[in-house]
């Protein structure tokens, strides 16, 4: 891998971490107005004490499609 390569591959990682540092965390956001909406506190009880797993995941859920798109147009 030359240095042209491994500079071009540093600045798309850099912009993946600050581009899913901004979008993640709506992914949370998200999903505390869906269990307002619904009166819900967790998503369920799987994980006690955690709301659900669909809490541990919510940021990626949100974030994967920003993701997908930045490795299609971009590489």
């Amino acid at each position: 891998m030359g240095g042209a390569d491994l500079s071009n591959l540093k600045q798309h990682a850099v912009a993946m971490a600050v581009f899913t540092s901004i979008v993640a965390p709506f992914g949370g956001f998200l999903a505390s107005a869906v269990k307002r909406a619904h009166g819900a506190k967790d998503f369920g009880t799987l994980i006690p004490g955690h709301g659900g797993v669909v809490d541990r995941f919510d940021c990626q859920i949100v974030t994967a499609p920003f993701v997908y798109l930045y490795l299609q147009q971009f590489l």
